[in-house]
């Protein structure tokens, strides 16, 4: 137990500096809060995206549901927002927050909130989403890849990231790391090979299946989401 709190002490004292650091208070109406968001799968059909906030509060009049990460803000470029937080959110990162921001009030904000010790004092520790049609548009993107791929049982490994040949940085810690492909560069290259170079033809000439189909478009995902084409 010593143990476990010497560890999440520095975690714990950022978020008390960052939320009630100025001596004021935050009406915190509950934690592990549970909700859903709602999205349209590839068939039209209503499906529900559930969800647990580690905490909800009244903030300025609206609800605002966080999700605390242990690790650093990512670079979203100056603003925390516009195109490259969309973009993230249609690559289909930082959807948990969208899905707060979606979760049926159109006053709630999603926010995250990074406790990562370090750095600068007065760095902004937060991105925080609200409820508009592109974040809706690019998270339903998201969520309907997934669901896809999910309904057809299109549980591939994720062996490349982005355009480059590299293996995902999230890979070193996955749960199941031990069981999967990672680090077969030739495994890598034929299943990034076969996306950029086969699927569209077999698709086609109407020999791809589903499950193949549904591989192929949350492969693409990222890249979609750039705008660009081929795999990602």
């Amino acid at each position: 137990r010593q143990i476990l709190e010497a560890r999440a002490r520095p975690f714990l004292d950022v978020a008390r500096a960052e939320d009630w650091g100025d001596g004021g208070s935050v009406a915190v109406c509950g934690t592990e809060v549970e909700g859903a968001a709602t999205v349209a799968d590839v068939a039209g059909r209503e499906r529900a995206v559930r969800f647990r906030a580690d905490r909800v509060d009244r903030h300025g009049g609206t609800i605002r549901l966080t999700d605390y990460k242990s690790g650093a803000v990512p670079d979203l470029g100056g603003s925390r927002g516009g195109s490259k937080l969309l973009r993230e959110i249609g690559s289909g990162r930082l959807l948990q927050g969208a899905a707060y921001a979606l979760s049926g009030d159109p006053a709630a904000l999603g926010r995250f909130l990074y406790l990562a010790p370090g750095g600068a004092d007065r760095s902004p520790r937060e991105v925080a989403i609200s409820w508009s049609a592109e974040v809706a548009e690019a998270f339903g993107r998201a969520v309907r890849a997934v669901l896809q791929a999910w309904d057809r049982g299109a549980f591939f490994p994720r062996l490349s990231e982005g355009a480059r040949d590299e293996e995902p940085r999230r890979c070193s810690y996955c749960e199941v790391r031990a069981a999967c492909l990672r680090g077969d560069s030739g495994a890598r290259a034929r299943l990034a090979g076969w996306v950029r170079e086969e699927a569209d033809a077999a698709d086609a000439e109407g020999r791809l299946s589903e499950a193949e189909r549904a591989l192929t478009s949350l492969w693409r995902l990222p890249a979609a989401a750039r705008g660009g084409e081929g795999d990602a």
